[in-house]
């Protein structure tokens, strides 16, 4: 390769674009400050560019322009500008890097770091000498270590720069001759707006592990068929999805926010709504299984934080995303996402669209054990068609360099209505045929709608981590569920013997919420951080059940004594202490005390019950951190709350069939949790999660036979403890340059034990899961992923999930200058994926099978037009309430 002569292939061009043609033919990015490239130009063969080493073409493009370069990721390299003769002071030589420690005479030695204390690599160090004169230059090795050599007397401070990062100096000191100094960690805070860019692409790690949460990152892209959150989610290290309940690491009882902002929808519904969001609308998801004070200690399980993508680029860019799928019926997810910026003013927008028809099948074999065995089942054909519309509005302004207000309005609808066609045998000998059965038509919809709004302003007072923030966010909430059922009775020769009934059921829910608070964070030095804050919560809840029946052609009656109202109101007060800061080398100590005041009451027609409650409740958490190197350690604690939903309070009566139904409690009691978790990463790569986690006063529900009869009736209560061990392993390696392997897997151990109408529940069982993603670049256009995931049975309060397995492929092929892309794919190829499982209870045991359309083709095309500058936003919310609303079915 011959660079910077005259030769008759070569030709002058300008640095940026050999750079730029580099960037497309090893599909890689590069980042550096924007003044570093401008106007440079390099005489240049254009064979040279094609050189098969991507190091070899780059030390000869950059070398003779004195830059230098080190690799972030397999996908981005930064550049910097490298040591030159002219950077040398007479008398002076340029330091030597060095991965040991020595005692080597007239030496300052020290080290740089992020504001997260952890060892920040490559970064520009410069010794300053009087006026701020440099005197001479260091790059910091791969652990943030820096040193220089044969320095003479005099007075010096420190400065050390990164690309992407706020500069920052030692304070001035004193150097004797032959001396041997180590200087205090340098502390770096990063500030994403200094980059300047070629062609970003956010190729980062699919996981990032950290202390206290795992980032998954998308920047508004697919993950194999994963077109909703919702799937992406069933991916995610330590995230199962089982009975429409999300947990992490074992844990049940997940708080789930977007943009810090909570969804205040029960588990079923917050499902539902990921389900109905796009993977390419958010730029990432949080898992945050330690969460500080500073979060709601609502959610035992954690917090899972979806960030939504927001570009604060100027001008219009946006996404346009397209997925038809088909099973035994065809779905469509349609989406859009839009940015305006211009100076101080940031617009966004999201919608979404959701029209999905389904088909579902289930089956229930049902056991009363005794000296004589009484069997029933229950076999269901069905189908449900929704409609869903999402959207979010939202603005930004900084008003200027110090302060920023933001708005954001949510609005989701959704309209589900179901058609199901229900048999009922029984047995009043098992094995024998059946004695009498039950036909049963069931016709139903659900209409919800949710409305938002959240106004938060940011304030900076003084440096970038002294800041005041305030939000305050209102919510409504309205659902209507209408159902008919028709059920015909035939004896055991398959006539009619008793007359037709009919039953009208209609529940509704209103319920308003706001919320109100304030965090202050105050720097300590550059090692120490301070946060304090105050939350208060207003939620008042209106609901009530109208329930008729009647026969056949007949006048439809009042049922007084399933109908029934309930109200409901609440305020939590809360206010927080938060302490970051180092306490060593490598090594920071994070100490938070939250404590909230739950006052509520509430009320029902039905048997004139009331209830009142006013109770304080404090939640300390700790986390101790110590790193070296690639090496990460970390030891953590934390309490917290389980309340339970709105609904479940609702003392109501939720008909499916003659024989099975539903009913709520308002007398249920929060339930709390301890957790204790140690944390090890190695690098990107590798991560290890060892925790415990002890819950008082479980809440979930319970099937049992009503009174001795036949009917089961599905109950929640608070019963005794449930204690989890977890053990997590995490792993992502680019194994070959066109092959990416992101596995990840955990062996859980699940203990309930209570006692419930006078008998004793225990139920303990061993568990495991796993997924493994596999991604091949096939050519620079077209890619395949492989998706196998499988988990083992999990032990209920009084039941099992059985186990499951999916296999999913998908392939992608890239068009229009990669802003464009198609998708074809199939997800649960063998149709395994399958929601069964058992319940046992005293004389009763139960069985289920549920198949859904788990098995669907998938064609998508998404298209990005714009810039790309994305980004997350960045002002900060509180999360707790709407996750407490669940569906009546």
């Amino acid at each position: 390769m011959a660079i910077a002569q005259v030769q008759p292939k070569s030709s002058t061009i300008k640095i940026n674009d050999a750079l730029d043609k580099v960037a497309k033919i090893f599909q890689v990015h590069f980042i550096y400050e924007s003044s570093l490239l401008a106007n440079r130009a390099i005489m240049v063969e254009n064979k040279a560019l094609q050189h098969k080493k991507l190091e070899t073409v780059l030390s000869a493009l950059l070398e003779p322009l004195e830059i230098g370069y080190y690799r972030v990721d397999n996908a981005n390299y930064a550049l910097f500008r490298s040591l030159g003769d002219n950077q040398k002071s007479e008398g002076i030589n340029l330091p030597n890097l060095s991965n040991t420690v020595e005692n080597d005479a007239a030496t300052i030695r020290g080290q740089v770091r992020d504001q997260s204390n952890q060892p920040l690599a490559y970064c520009t160090v410069s010794l300053l000498g009087k006026d701020s004169v440099q005197i001479a230059n260091a790059i910091a090795d791969s652990v943030g270590r820096y040193r220089f050599k044969n320095i003479s007397a005099g007075n010096y401070k420190i400065r050390a720069t990164r690309i992407g990062y706020q500069l920052d100096y030692s304070e001035p000191f004193q150097f004797v001759q032959g001396g041997n100094l180590v200087l205090k960690d340098l502390i770096l805070v990063e500030v994403p707006k200094l980059l300047a860019q070629i062609s970003f692409s956010a190729d980062k790690p699919l996981f990032e592990y950290k202390a206290d949460k795992t980032t998954v990152n998308l920047e508004g892209g697919f993950i194999g068929n994963s077109v909703s959150i919702s799937d992406l989610l069933e991916i995610s290290p330590g995230v199962t999805i089982t009975n429409d309940q999300i947990s992490l690491k074992g844990k049940q009882g997940v708080t789930v926010t977007i943009d810090g902002r909570p969804v205040k929808l029960s588990s079923a519904q917050v499902v539902n709504l990921l389900r109905a969001m796009p993977t390419i609308a958010v730029s990432q998801i949080e898992l945050i299984h330690s969460p500080s004070a500073k979060y709601d200690a609502q959610g035992k399980g954690g917090v899972i934080n979806i960030k939504m993508v927001n570009s604060e680029a100027r001008g219009l860019s946006g996404t346009i995303n397209s997925v038809f799928s088909v099973g035994n019926h065809p779905k469509f997810t349609e989406s859009a996402s839009l940015n305006y910026g211009s100076k101080g003013l940031n617009l966004s927008a999201n919608y979404s669209y959701q029209h999905f028809k389904n088909s579902n099948k289930f089956f229930r074999d049902n056991v009363i054990n005794g000296s004589n065995p009484i069997a029933y089942g229950q076999d269901e054909k069905g189908s449900s068609k929704l409609i869903d519309h999402n959207a979010m509005l939202g603005a930004n302004y900084q008003i200027n360099h110090k302060n920023a207000i933001s708005l954001v309005g949510t609005m989701d609808i959704s309209n589900n209505n179901s058609n199901f066609y229900r048999y009922l045998s029984l047995n009043h000998q098992k094995n024998a045929l059946p004695d009498s059965s039950i036909t049963s038509l069931n016709r139903g919809s659900q209409r919800q709608s949710t409305y938002g709004l959240n106004l938060n302003s940011q304030h900076n007072l003084g440096s970038a981590a002294h800041l005041l923030l305030f939000n305050a966010a209102y919510t409504k909430y309205r659902s209507t569920s209408p159902d008919t059922y028709q059920n015909f009775y035939l004896g055991s020769s398959g006539l009619t013997n008793r007359s037709e009934e009919n039953i009208f059921s209609n529940t509704q829910v209103d319920l308003e919420l706001i919320t109100a608070g304030a965090d202050y964070s105050y720097p300590i030095g550059k090692s120490h951080q301070l946060d304090a804050g105050a939350k208060i919560a207003f939620t008042h809840s209106n609901s009530k059940v109208l329930f008729q029946y009647g026969s056949a052609n007949a006048q439809m009656f009042a049922d007084f004594a399933r109908s029934n109202s309930f109200k409901y109101k609440e305020k939590i007060s809360a206010v927080y202490l938060n302490y970051q800061g180092k306490i060593g080398t490598g090594t920071t100590l994070q100490l938070g005390v939250r404590a909230e005041n739950t006052s509520y009451k509430s009320a029902s027609i039905s048997g004139d019950q009331a209830t009142h409650q006013n109770y304080i409740q404090i939640f300390p958490n700790f986390m101790l951190r110590h790193g070296v190197g690639n090496h990460l350690l970390a030891l953590s604690y934390h309490r917290r709350v389980g309340r339970p939903s709105y609904q479940d309070l609702n003392p109501f009566v939720t008909y499916f069939s003659p024989y099975f139904y539903a009913m709520g409690n308002q007398f249920l009691n929060p339930e709390t949790t301890h957790t204790l978790e140690m944390d090890y990463s190695y690098g990107p790569s590798l991560h290890f999660s060892l925790g415990y986690s002890a819950t008082h006063n479980y809440l979930g529900p319970l099937i049992a036979l009503d009174n001795g009869s036949l009917t089961m009736r599905q109950a929640m209560g608070n019963f005794g403890s449930y204690n989890t061990f977890n053990l997590s392993v995490a792993y992502q390696k680019t194994l070959l340059k066109y092959w990416n392997v992101n596995a990840n897997g955990s062996l859980l151990y699940d203990h309930y034990q209570s006692e419930y109408i006078s008998s004793a529940i225990g139920n303990a069982l061993f568990g495991f899961s796993f997924n493994i993603l596999n991604s091949f670049k096939l050519s620079p256009k077209l890619s395949l992923e492989v998706l196998n995931l499988y988990q083992s049975r999990r032990a209920q309060l009084a039941g099992t999930a059985f186990g499951r397995y999916r296999a999913d492929a998908t392939l992608k092929y890239s068009v229009l200058n990669n802003s464009a892309s198609l998708r074809l794919g199939v997800s649960d190829i063998f149709y395994t994926y399958l929601n069964q499982g058992s319940n046992q209870f005293l004389q009763l045991y139960s069985s289920y099978s549920n198949r859904n359309e788990n098995r669907r083709f998938h064609l998508g095309f998404s298209y990005s037009f714009g810039s790309k500058n994305i980004q997350t936003n960045k002002i900060q919310h509180h999360q707790q309430e709407l996750d407490r609303i669940k569906p009546q079915k």
